[in-house]
């Protein structure tokens, strides 16, 4: 199953870098709709 990562760009921004790691694709839309910067598919993990 793929694992998604999200950035919130902390460190052009000025504050404490943080990534958002998950395997739910809703979630992960979520952050990106909050301002995150989606990074894809970053690996993979079994289920």
């Amino acid at each position: 199953m793929p694992v998604y990562r999200a950035y919130n760009n902390g460190f052009t921004g000025g504050i404490d870098s943080n990534h958002r790691i998950t395997a739910n694709q809703q979630v992960y839309q979520t952050q990106i709709a909050k301002g995150w910067n989606g990074e894809g598919v970053v690996m993979c993990a079994l289920q």
